[in-house]
C-alpha cells in the first residue's frame, strides 16, 4: 500500500536560515500567545508551524510570502459583488450609454495598468495595433 506523500515545503532549517521568514513566524507566534523562541524548537516543529502559518491568509508569514490578507471565500464574494454591480449597471441608463461604470471592489480586479511583457510602445500604440489585426467589430 502506497503511503500518501505530503507536498514538499520548507524545512525548519530553511525557515531558521532565512531571517525574514524567521521574524515573520516569530511575530505570528507572539500574536497568537506562544513562545517565539524558534531555535529552541525541534526543526520538524518549526517546519510544521511555518506550513500552518503559510496557509493562513491573515498571518504575517503569508503576507511576507506574497499573500494579500484575504481568504479564497472573501475573494469569491468580492468577485460576485463586482459581477452583480456590473449586471445592474448594464441595465441602467448609464450602462446603455457606457458611462459611470462601477469601480471593482475585488483586490484581484484592481490590477489595471499592469504591463505584461516588454515593449517600448505606449499602451495607445499597442491598442491601435491590436485593433488593426483584431476581429472586425460591428
Amino acid at each position: 500500500m502506497d503511503r500518501a506523500r505530503r507536498p514538499a515545503g520548507k524545512s525548519g532549517l530553511a525557515v531558521l536560515e532565512d531571517p525574514t521568514l524567521q521574524e515573520a513566524v516569530a511575530l505570528d507566534l507572539t500574536l497568537r500567545g506562544a513562545d517565539p523562541d524558534l531555535p529552541a524548537l525541534p526543526l520538524g516543529r518549526v517546519g510544521a508551524l511555518f506550513e500552518i502559518l503559510r496557509q493562513d491568509p491573515t498571518s504575517t508569514t503569508a503576507r511576507v510570502l506574497g499573500g494579500d490578507g484575504h481568504t479564497l471565500a472573501e475573494h469569491l464574494q468580492y468577485l460576485l459583488l463586482d459581477e452583480l454591480r456590473i449586471a445592474n449597471w448594464q441595465r441602467s441608463k448609464d450602462g446603455a450609454k457606457g458611462r459611470n461604470r462601477p469601480k471593482p471592489t475585488s483586490p484581484l480586479a484592481q490590477g489595471a495598468g499592469v504591463r505584461i511583457g516588454r515593449t517600448d510602445r505606449s499602451p495607445a500604440e499597442v491598442q491601435a495595433l491590436l485593433a488593426q489585426y483584431g476581429p472586425a467589430r460591428t
